[in-house]
């Protein structure tokens, strides 16, 4: 198997199915480097990493220790005073001395030293530099923000301007001692010589636990030991999802790639891991695998998510990762069939499909109204929806899966959308419209929803079947979209909750106001259905188990 450029004998490995850690199967013994490298004439820090930890540049295969690389750089931080004392610290970069590149022991200078405060005896360090890292001098601090989108670069397997690690040195001997922060999930993959697999990305199945943004961390003197929080900040751009872009292999080998994640986060809810290829063609081709397991990263730990086979993964086409908060996975197509015919997805992402009403899993041949509505109540599951600290949650409801015709495809893996994520597609993404004669490509009627990734998802126009007046063509189609999402709209059980749109603009209906709030229509309406995959980020299954 290919390894990572520098790792070897990674310390605290954690396994697939258990994230269990276990000890090192080496110990790396620390020694003294020759000083005839040491630079002169600047203010210098000499700077090596803990024994035993995994770093940005980790251990080097050839004697299983860390070197340190031409054009490093760090922060160096001088407090202003002893810990309590208030105040926002700048930092000072440090870069590299060429000499002592290739080492275990770096040197590293500055045409200028930073000033410590009276009754400050440490300066404090932080890797790799960046000038939007601050410091807190009150509880020594040091800000930073472990990067959402990274990539692999320079001929490794990870992102080393990722890869984070802070130190401390008393200011009589300005030597650091570097600690790992991050932590690193680890996914193995193979079979990836034509470039299938583009982006490793890993998502808490709890939008509100956090995988990458802004933390504080402290190395404290008595115990050496790091501490890890989430800074009390307005501004924070705290991301539930992690995401590493790695290049095609060279061989269908196997190679270990790494994605850091932001320390001490609790995956109260498990994780999701996506496997997913390059957007073109208005979708992707994504391989997920969902883990409802409450799991702790801790800093300076591997998780190893195991190896995946690119040739043998089920992976799902016509989808798309749209980078939204709640995680969903979006169909790029509408869905046809049902009934004594298997409900399929239509041939192509501008075919309308067929109509159905809400809870009908297939399409009707006889008129669409309330007269021929005959579903009940029965059709539905209501469940009480707690988000954060809330004690007391909203009561929703969403149709059970035998009622809803997304759910009737490929065993299951799909399912109609809740009106939270309706919501969420329309409010987060920026939305064009193609009515009447305005059309996409010339051709087609419909609205493009383009995500701040860069990738949209196209809805066509098709319309709605209502009134005694069936026949086998939709009404308004060029002109609206008409889809179902699977959520009751709760304060009159004869309408659910849609997604519309109609002439550059939301559309509304007998309940008035064009709000999204307001999307509803009354159930014995024929509508279009666009599935989502049935993963994450649907608020009810973490509510009720095996829904």
């Amino acid at each position: 198997m290919k390894t990572l450029r520098y790792f070897a004998n990674t310390a605290f490995v954690v396994s697939l199915a258990l994230f269990a850690s276990c000890s090192s199967d080496s110990d790396i013994e620390e020694k003294a480097d020759n000083n005839e490298n040491t630079p002169t004439g600047e203010y210098v820090f000499s700077a090596t990493i803990e024994d035993n930890e995994v770093t940005r540049a980790a251990l080097n295969t050839t004697d299983n220790r860390m070197h340190w690389e031409t054009g490093d750089k760090i922060t160096v931080f001088a407090p202003i005073g002893s810990s309590g004392t208030s105040g926002t610290v700048t930092g000072t970069e440090f870069t590299l001395n060429p000499a002592s590149a290739n080492s275990t022991i770096g040197y590293f200078t500055s045409n200028t030293l930073p000033t410590l405060g009276s009754g400050a005896n440490y300066y404090f360090a932080f890797y790799p530099h960046s000038a939007n890292c601050t410091f807190e001098n009150k509880d020594y601090y040091v800000v930073a923000e472990v990067p959402t989108e990274q990539e692999v670069t320079d001929g490794y397997t990870f992102d080393k301007n990722a890869m984070m690690m802070m130190a401390y040195a008393p200011k009589d001997t300005k030597q650091f001692k570097f600690k790992n922060v991050c932590a690193l999930i680890k996914v193995t993959i193979s079979g990836n010589k034509n470039g299938t697999v583009k982006y490793i990305k890993l998502m808490s199945n709890n939008e509100a636990r956090y995988l990458s943004g802004k933390f504080k961390v402290k190395n404290t003197f008595f115990n050496d030991q790091l501490s890890i929080t989430a800074p009390d900040q307005t501004d924070r751009k705290d991301v539930s999802y992690v995401q590493l872009e790695i290049p095609a292999s060279k061989d269908d080998d196997p190679v270990d790639y790494y994605v850091v994640a932001r320390p001490s986060a609790v995956l109260n809810a498990g994780f999701t891991l996506l496997l997913e290829g390059e957007f073109k063609n208005g979708s992707q081709k994504i391989y997920q695998r969902v883990n409802k397991s409450s799991r702790t990263l801790e800093y300076s730990k591997i998780y190893d998510l195991g190896e995946y086979n690119v040739n043998e993964l089920p992976f799902m086409d016509d989808v798309v990762d749209l980078d939204l908060p709640t995680g969903t996975i979006w169909c790029t197509k509408n869905i046809q069939g049902g009934g004594s015919t298997p409900t399929t997805f239509v041939s192509s992402m501008y075919d309308n499909g067929d109509y159905y009403a809400w809870g009908e899993t297939s399409q009707r041949s006889n008129n669409y109204s309330s007269s021929n509505y005959t579903l009940g109540n029965d059709i539905y599951q209501s469940y009480t929806y707690k988000t954060g600290t809330t004690t007391s949650g909203k009561n929703l409801a969403i149709l059970k899966n035998q009622y809803d015709a997304a759910h009737q495809i490929e065993g299951g893996a799909y399912c109609m959308p809740t009106y939270t994520q309706i919501d969420e597609l329309y409010t987060k993404g920026t939305v064009t419209y193609y009515f009447g004669n305005t059309k996409y490509n010339s051709n087609y009627n419909g609205v493009m929803v383009t995500a701040a990734n860069g990738r949209y998802l196209w809805l066509p126009a098709g319309g709605n079947l209502t009134n005694s007046g069936f026949q086998q063509g939709a009404q308004n189609a060029g002109s609206k979209c008409n889809y179902w999402s699977r959520s009751l709209y709760m304060d009159d059980s004869n309408y659910a909750h849609t997604l519309d749109f109609y002439d550059g603009s939301i559309d509304s209906h007998d309940f008035g106001g064009g709000s999204a709030a307001a999307w509803r229509d009354r159930r014995w309406c024929g509508k279009n259905i666009r599935p989502i995959v049935k993963n994450r980020g649907i608020e009810i299954f973490r509510q009720i188990p095996n829904i």
